[in-house]
């Protein structure tokens, strides 16, 4: 992965920056604090690239939540590295951060959905893909198979109402129709 540090920290405009695609996070809490949060002092700077077909806009790595919090806060701009970022480098950045132990990780859906884009984009095995990503090939082979659990399953997992321990049996239950 590319080094960021060494990037220079800008006031960058938030109209200019776009959300990734390759980011699949579509939970994002407690918006209001971090929005207040930010307006008084922004600890650490997003990561962004140069978007890759839209001329001078910027396509957002790493900084997804306070994104959202800079746009419900109403600021104008957040500090932001820019580098030069590939796909692999952006994947790395977003199921990286998102990790268990950041303030807001992603969902084990979410981290699924973010395994799948990165197998697919990147076309890696299982095996590749924990090596990648730093996980264990069960870690992985496990979060993945979440991807099989009916509609409602994933939705009671997501609202919290479904253990994810239990989620992970239900997964492993062979056919849709006995899940």
């Amino acid at each position: 992965m590319v080094a960021t540090t060494s990037s220079p920290v800008v006031a960058l405009r938030i109209d200019l920056i776009e959300e990734s695609s390759l980011n699949p996070r579509r939970h994002f809490r407690r918006l209001d604090e971090l929005a207040a949060s930010l307006k008084n002092q922004q600890l650490e700077a997003i990561v962004v690239r140069p978007h890759p077909s839209l001329k001078g806009r910027y396509e957002l790595a790493d900084g997804a939540r306070r994104f959202r919090a800079a746009k419900v806060g109403e600021l104008e701009t957040l500090d932001a590295r820019i580098c030069a970022l590939t796909d692999e480098d952006m994947l790395a950045y977003i199921l990286g951060k998102g990790a268990p132990g950041n303030v807001d990780p992603l969902t084990p859906i979410e981290e699924a959905e973010g395994y799948a884009k990165a197998m697919n984009l990147l076309k890696l095995t299982l095996a590749d893909l924990a090596h990648r990503f730093s996980r264990s090939v069960t870690h992985v082979h496990r979060v993945m198979a979440l991807l099989n659990l009916p509609k409602e399953s994933r939705a009671a997992l997501e609202d919290g109402t479904l253990p994810q321990i239990t989620a992970f049996e239900i997964a492993r239950i062979p056919g849709a129709e006995k899940r």
